[in-house]
């Protein structure tokens, strides 16, 4: 499809670097750092004046990212109302449930379990997402949902030709 893979950074980000969906749309290509690894999201859950956080780019999220990379003034894809409405239209295409409202974090969720489940270190995955102190909560939604082979396969999946 025309414009199917458009969707794509935002997705990439979302999923393997557990970043909002509302806090990809503020993303540049500029806050992507592929040299250092870092991806810097400014004014985390939309909070102006919030200090940025720095999340660290896996080795798929970077080679994904790559695939894509624009001038750094550019943001990384459609504006808000477009993907959305990209996105709808290419999970409807390949029979995909994904209700936007229900489950706009779907894939920060995922990241979450997969992350724990590749480092078992609840402090590190808490530090990605930009949680506080609360380990238990991470502990209690996401600990022992995936196992280590699960995940050694979710931080193998690329592009097609990597």
């Amino acid at each position: 499809q025309p414009d199917a893979d458009m969707p794509v950074p935002r997705l990439a980000l979302s999923f393997f670097a557990g970043i909002r969906t509302a806090e990809t749309f503020r993303i540049r290509w500029g806050d992507i750092k592929f040299a250092s690894g870092d991806i810097r999201v400014e004014s985390p859950k939309g909070v102006v004046g919030t200090p940025p956080r720095l999340v660290t780019m896996s080795a798929n999220l970077k080679a994904w990212l790559l695939r894509y990379q624009m001038d750094d003034a550019l943001p990384i894809g459609y504006d808000e109302e477009r993907y959305c409405k990209r996105k709808a239209e290419v999970v409807q295409s390949i029979g995909v449930e994904w209700s936007t409202a229900k489950n706009r974090n779907v894939a920060r969720h995922t990241f979450a379990s997969f992350h724990i489940a590749a480092h078992r270190d609840l402090a590190k995955t808490a530090c990605e997402l930009g949680h506080g102190e609360s380990l238990s909560m991470l502990k209690a939604h996401y600990w022992g949902l995936v196992d280590s082979d699960e995940a050694k396969t979710y931080w193998a999946i690329m592009p097609k030709g990597e």
